[in-house]
């Protein structure tokens, strides 16, 4: 994960809460940059998803890609996982609580 130089749009922050809502198992995402070796960064969802219950990540996976095309967006989904996922998805992503909306 790597420093975001644009805030993410608010409308598929918008979208991707509204997906997110419908899976209780999503606890937070991140909208974040994810940078490969080969080719420039590029914009991936983070999700922090209770171990206990990973049965829907496929489905989750595929509503968030389908939502980001609607809004012209190509997005990686990562699962947040172990310590250092955990801190660069909160320092260097946008965190978003799904179930949260904002006023």
């Amino acid at each position: 994960l790597v420093e975001m130089f644009e805030p993410p749009d608010e409308a598929l922050l918008k979208t991707l809460s509204s997906v997110l809502r419908g899976y209780f198992e999503v606890e937070w995402a991140s909208y974040c940059q994810v940078a490969r070796p080969a080719g420039p960064a590029s914009p991936a969802v983070g999700l922090r998803i209770d171990d206990n219950f990973r049965d829907n990540v496929t489905a989750i996976i595929k509503e968030l890609c389908d939502a980001g095309r609607n809004h012209d967006f190509e997005l990686e989904v990562l699962l947040i996982d172990g310590h250092d996922m955990l801190r660069k998805a909160r320092e260097k992503g946008s965190v978003f609580y799904p179930w949260k909306t904002k006023a």
